[in-house]
């Protein structure tokens, strides 16, 4: 039986005050919102509880110049949210950066 080769894998993961900015459940929680245009779909997406998802994007946003995350709160027409052009330039850097060191 032949064995499997080795992988190398690396993950990203991008620091501001200490505290992890965007690291790789950030990067697909901003990449699911884009997809999905809600915090509880992308949560379930994902395998988040939804409290998980909440805080993550509260962290993102306090931990960013700009916001990451646009949080539409619930009411007569429902909530929602969607990334900023801000996050989408983040989320691309990143994806870029991602992509460059698999090839």
């Amino acid at each position: 039986m032949m064995k499997e080769p080795y992988k190398v894998g690396a993950s990203v993961v991008v620091y501001h005050e200490n505290k992890v900015f965007i690291g790789p459940e950030q990067f697909a929680l901003i990449r699911q919102i884009i997809d999905d245009g809600s915090m509880n779909a992308a949560a379930h997406h994902l395998g988040f509880s939804f409290q998980k998802t909440w805080q993550m994007v509260s962290k993102m946003n306090a931990l960013s110049d700009q916001p990451i995350i646009i949080v539409k709160r619930g009411g007569n027409n429902g909530g929602g949210c969607f990334v900023s052009e801000y996050g989408k330039k983040i989320f691309e850097h990143s994806y870029n950066f991602h992509k460059k060191g698999r090839s």
